[in-house]
């Protein structure tokens, strides 16, 4: 028996290049806009939060903005609710992201409030993203206030045809061909 290989590639990272906005145009522009802001000199900015269901784009986003950011030879620092304590501050950071919010544990609820902090106090850009609005998550209050404050975002799940441009495009990068019913 002789065995086939397949030309499937790797996925692409998460970019703005990659991603479709479908009904979240509003939000990706935002955070094209804050990436070409982050590249210019350090200020005082608001945080931002971006929230919605699971599959609308929130860590696609989130890992684009890193990925603009450190391309233009910027550090940017990514902290999750898996990511293990302790969580440190480097002063070199120009972007703090935390995702899943929804799910940090009380550890990472401290961890993230002391980022905020350190954030505000040095300048530095911070978004977080979770799949509630900041009123509504399991957190404590002090952390809730500290991810409403700046600009909350909402996004939206794609509908279905633009999820059939997704997959026909990832399955393209890929190398494989897709049947127009799947």
């Amino acid at each position: 028996m002789r065995q086939l290989p397949l030309a499937i590639g790797p996925v692409a990272e998460p970019s703005f290049d990659n991603h479709l906005p479908g009904p979240n145009t509003a939000a990706r522009a935002q955070l094209l806009a804050l990436a070409d802001a982050l590249a210019g000199p350090p200020g005082l900015p608001a945080p931002l939060y971006l929230w919605g269901p699971a599959g609308s784009g929130k860590t696609h986003l989130l890992r684009a903005l890193v990925q603009r950011l450190q391309s233009r030879g910027h550090a940017a620092a990514w902290f999750e609710a898996a990511t293990p304590q302790p969580w440190h501050w480097a002063p070199e950071w120009r972007l703090v992201v935390i995702d899943d919010c929804d799910q940090l544990d009380e550890a990472a609820q401290q961890a993230a409030f002391a980022l905020f902090v350190e954030a505000a106090a040095h300048g530095t850009q911070l978004v977080t993203a979770g799949r509630l609005p900041p009123v509504d998550l399991p957190l404590r209050e002090d952390l809730k206030s500290r991810l409403a404050w700046g600009l909350v975002l909402a996004l939206q799940p794609l509908g279905d045809a633009e999820t059939r441009a997704v997959l026909r495009r990832q399955a393209d990068e890929r190398g494989l061909l897709l049947p127009d019913e799947v």
